[in-house]
């Protein structure tokens, strides 16, 4: 009996240690989720020199999930927010990185830029003979050779000095272009931009949209009513710095006179 006594009052006390008590499972549950649930995370980030919406879309592309970045432009800063503490670390290193003050370009220098523009009359023969200023001899040759004008003549001498990357423009009238001429000859020079590019030999100087444009007046018969002609052409030019060219020619009317337009660009300064 007292055998069987002991037996029960071994079997219970088993019972009682293998039972939980009350709420026992809850807070060991309680326990384990705070001490997995991962801590939110604040930091702010001063940017010195690079711009902060810039670096902040960067992070933007880079965070992850249930991550905030926020720019802050009147504090130059970056202000995040984040569970993932290896963010903040990749954070530092990119703004770190791209926060770095920029070298200021140099200042392009711009050149004033001179423009002579001689406006010739060229016949194969005539009476002005080589009416032309020494500087011009080489354009002589080359107008004799190329096109066989015996005769020339300077009708004037435009001036343009401009700044590079400006617009030039310049006008006047000249004496009658045709010996039938009753009027002075009217004429127009400009274009749109004056560039200087260094070139194999020195400087370029290149316009862009040159125009040249002539109105000039003449009788068709003596005693007759003034009739109008305009001559000129458009095109871009480039010209080696000092160096004197041919641009263009116009025939005048039905004789064999032309107008021929020589041009010399320096730069000045």
């Amino acid at each position: 009996m007292k055998r069987m006594l002991m037996i029960l009052i071994c079997c219970g006390a088993l019972g009682l240690a293998q039972e939980p008590a009350a709420g026992t499972e809850k807070n060991v549950k309680a326990v384990t989720v705070a001490a997995e649930r991962p801590k939110y995370l604040q930091k702010v980030i001063d940017v010195k020199h690079g711009e902060v919406g810039a670096l902040a879309k960067l992070l933007g592309n880079l965070a992850p999930s249930m991550t905030t970045v926020s720019a802050q432009p009147d504090l130059q800063a970056i202000s995040i927010g984040t569970y993932d503490p290896s963010f903040l670390v990749l954070a530092d290193e990119v703004v770190k990185r791209y926060d770095v003050a920029r070298q200021s370009q140099p200042a392009t220098q711009l050149h004033d830029i001179e423009l002579v523009a001689y406006i010739l009359i060229a016949s194969p023969k005539g009476t002005a003979g080589d009416a032309l200023p020494p500087d011009l001899d080489g354009v002589a040759k080359q107008l004799r050779s190329l096109f066989g004008y015996r005769d020339l003549k300077l009708m004037d001498t435009a001036l343009i000095r401009t700044r590079e990357g400006h617009v030039g423009d310049m006008s006047g009238s000249a004496n009658g272009l045709s010996e039938g001429s009753k009027a002075p000859t009217d004429y127009q020079l400009w274009f749109k931009s004056a560039q200087v590019r260094a070139g194999e030999k020195g400087n370029l100087i290149e316009l862009s949209d040159f125009h040249f444009k002539v109105r000039f007046a003449f009788e068709t018969s003596p005693g007759s009513q003034l009739s109008f002609s305009n001559l000129g052409f458009s095109t871009d030019l480039s010209i080696a710095d000092s160096q004197k060219v041919v641009v263009g020619k116009s025939k005048i009317g039905s004789a064999d006179q032309a107008l021929i337009l020589v041009l010399s660009a320096r730069v000045v300064d």
